[in-house]
């Protein structure tokens, strides 16, 4: 059996709604294997604030924890006890709810005891339990009466709501669980059906953490689990009749040196009958294994001191030490009968990004090896980690080979809300299969090797060249709003930007795609002339497949140009319109028209194509303007896009800022303040608190 999934309602940062966390099992090994580690692990990623811990933090607290007054989400509360005021609507008390759905495996040796009283007869042949759980007040007639008075208070409306709280943590907590029929479980233990170890992020708390770690190891394995005879301990016995020869000699000679002394002096002052001192030995095993391993990391084979080490490698060394922890406290004969949960919280802490990615990789190959170790063959064993780093999201997404198993965590409208990625929710839904293969392997490589950092980012832009891959950055450093987001600006090397619509969908990201008019012309040499578009005719078409996708597969441009920008949803494409009476067609063109006459631009163009410059431009700037698709033509012909690029962020940041710095086009103006107004949209906090509640 495994845990299937979680549902959260109203804890912390969880609202009732987008609020369920999916799992995946430990049936996932490979055929004739014993050991049962999940070989894909449960993921979950988000932004830092995002809930990533809150889901981790519930299954904690709801096994091996308590509950207060501040774990219930302060939004549900505030429009709970706004209801307190009309006396003839009965009222509501506050409760965190849970659900559980426990999956059951046919044909595995699973022990359900524990599960029986969660069975109705129609659960009998089915395969999933269901468990409901709610946090509820232990005097809730108690905490009426105490609302009451401080509502009457002559308080502030905020002095009154953090005096609920508080009297909220006072009252305490009773936990009920239910059935999926609501009928409600007495005198059941969670704890009995599932086991829970949560090894926090960042453990090394000072230079001996690791010291410390292993002695509590070794502590707990000579004095708890291994008998007398064990293969870590075969003299136990022996050591510790040493402890008691050690004792006596110690405390002789403490008696010879010490103790004597200090009562002969004591005599002078008092009579020896009122006061008498006794100092002995006290040395035992427990005290000597408290402060029995010194770790050192062997460099060449010499023992360098804990201190010294890395936080990165201390960081890693601390997690292997609390599995093994985790697996020697285990009860053996309990490991049929229990959901056992390991949940790793940001484990990439100080790891560099290499390490990372080896880390999510192999953890459970570390995992199988101790369990070999340890002869727990059948503990089943769940894998859960939480990050933020993109290094363990790549690795997860290309070792795992696809999305499956990653809980997307985001925070919007002041709640948490949790997104299950899956290969076929970012594909789109009217391809066909070896299309829709095709398009994911796409997505794949380039999240791989361009932008996993998209799922921790505030807002997307996508790009088709290096122009404006390498120039945005600097304008959007000038815009006092975007500066202070985590904007991430993508690459997509072609007008594929519409692959990507489903999963910026499915995450709810405000997207902001750049892309061509790309008027489609016959084939141009070099010999014949290179002519502006001055007007748009009526057969017209865009060769942009991502225009023609989110124009509803039309292609003319008189219907694309009717629209400054389009806006799907949480997606805007931006694109260019006429500059100066004429239509430019890419970055370049659109970017040259706008600063035709700008001294950096020009002073670039000469320095990259000097030929061409003085062939154009000669003394007059508003040449560029009518020359502006040879330009662009130019540029592409002899390969110097990445040059342009290059040259125009090399002079815009060194220049004397006695010249202009060039102006952004405007189609990409308008693109940003789009993407500003949907970032805003997106992070319009509310106030907890009413003027009145």
């Amino acid at each position: 059996m495994y845990l299937k999934s979680l549902e959260i309602k109203n804890f912390r940062k969880f609202g009732d709604k987008n609020n369920i966390v999916e799992f995946i099992n430990s049936k996932d090994t490979p055929e004739g294997t014993e050991i049962n580690v999940a070989q894909n692990t449960t993921l979950i990623i988000g932004k830092n604030n995002s809930g990533k811990t809150t889901i981790i933090e519930a299954l904690d607290t709801l096994v091996n924890g308590k509950f207060t007054g501040s774990d219930f989400n302060f939004f549900y509360l505030k429009k709970l006890f706004e209801g307190y005021e009309n006396e003839n609507t009965n009222k509501q008390f506050p409760e965190i709810e849970f659900k559980l759905i426990i999956n059951l495996e046919k044909n595995k040796n699973d022990d359900i005891t524990n599960l029986v009283p969660l069975m109705t007869l129609e659960d009998l042949d089915d395969t999933e339990i269901e468990l409901k759980i709610k946090i509820v007040l232990e005097e809730s007639q108690e905490f009426l009466g105490e609302f009451d008075k401080i509502i009457n208070k002559k308080i502030s409306e905020t002095e009154k709501f953090l005096k609920i709280i508080e009297q909220m943590n006072k009252i305490g907590y009773k936990t009920k669980f239910y059935r999926n029929d609501d009928i409600e479980i007495e005198n059941f233990k969670l704890d009995k059906l599932i086991n829970v170890v949560s090894i926090k992020a960042n453990n090394v708390s000072d230079k001996n953490s690791l010291k410390n770690a292993f002695n509590k190891i070794i502590s707990y394995r000579f004095n708890e689990k291994y008998p007398k005879s064990s293969k870590y301990f075969p003299n136990k016995e022996k050591v510790e009749s040493k402890f008691d020869e050690l004792n006596k000699d110690l405390t002789e000679t403490i008696a010879i040196g010490q103790t004597n002394n200090i009562n002969d002096t004591l005599s002078s002052v008092i009579s020896q009958d009122n006061l008498k001192i006794f100092l002995n030995s006290d040395l035992s095993l427990d005290k000597a294994l408290n402060n029995l391993v010194n770790y050192q990391y062997l460099d060449k084979e010499i023992p360098i001191p804990e201190n010294q080490f890395g936080l990165g490698y201390t960081n890693l060394v601390m997690i292997i030490a609390n599995l093994i922890d985790y697996i020697d406290k285990y009860e053996g004969d309990m490991s049929n009968s229990k959901i056992n949960l390991i949940c790793i919280e940001e484990p990439e802490t100080y790891m560099h990004p290499q390490m990372q990615e080896l880390f999510i990789k192999y953890i459970n190959d570390a995992i199988n090896n101790l369990l070999l170790k340890e002869d727990k063959k059948n503990l089943n064993s769940q894998l859960v980690i939480s990050t933020h780093s993109s290094h363990i999201l790549n690795s997860k997404i290309h070792s795992g080979d696809g999305f499956d198993n990653i809980n997307y965590v985001t925070f919007k409208n002041n709640e948490s809300r949790i997104i299950i990625l899956k290969d076929e929710k970012i594909t789109p839904k009217n391809l066909e299969t070896n299309k829709k293969m095709e398009c994911l392997k796409f997505i794949k490589k380039h999240i791989k090797f361009k932008v996993s950092e998209l799922f921790f980012s505030d807002a997307v832009i996508l790009v088709e060249g290096d122009t404006e891959y390498n120039l945005l950055p600097l304008y959007i450093e000038e815009n006092n709003y975007l500066k202070q987001k985590y904007i991430t600006i993508f690459n997509i090397g072609g007008a594929y930007g519409h692959l990507y619509k489903e999963l910026f969908e499915l995450i709810e990201l405000p997207v902001l795609i750049i892309t061509d008019l790309d008027i489609k012309r016959e084939k141009i040499e070099e010999k014949n002339d290179i002519s502006q578009i001055e007007k748009i005719e009526e057969n017209m078409q865009s060769t942009n497949i991502t225009l023609k996708f989110f124009n509803e597969n039309n292609e003319k441009i008189v219907d694309i140009i009717k629209e400054e920008y389009i806006k799907n949803k949480n997606i805007i494409v931006c694109y260019q319109n006429k500059i100066y009476g004429y239509y430019p067609t890419s970055f370049e063109e659109a970017f040259i028209l706008t600063n035709f006459d700008n001294k950096i631009l020009n002073k670039v163009l000469k320095n990259i194509l000097q030929r061409t410059y003085s062939r154009i431009v000669k003394n007059d700037y508003e040449n560029n303007k009518k020359n502006s698709y040879e330009w662009q033509f130019r540029i592409g012909k002899n390969n110097k896009k990445t040059e342009l690029a290059n040259e125009l962020f090399y002079h815009i940041v060194t220049d004397d800022k006695n010249n202009k710095i060039p102006e952004l086009p405007e189609y990409i103006k308008k693109g940003l303040d789009q993407l500003e107004k949907l970032l805003k949209e997106n992070g319009e906090i509310k106030n907890v608190i009413k003027n009145k509640l």
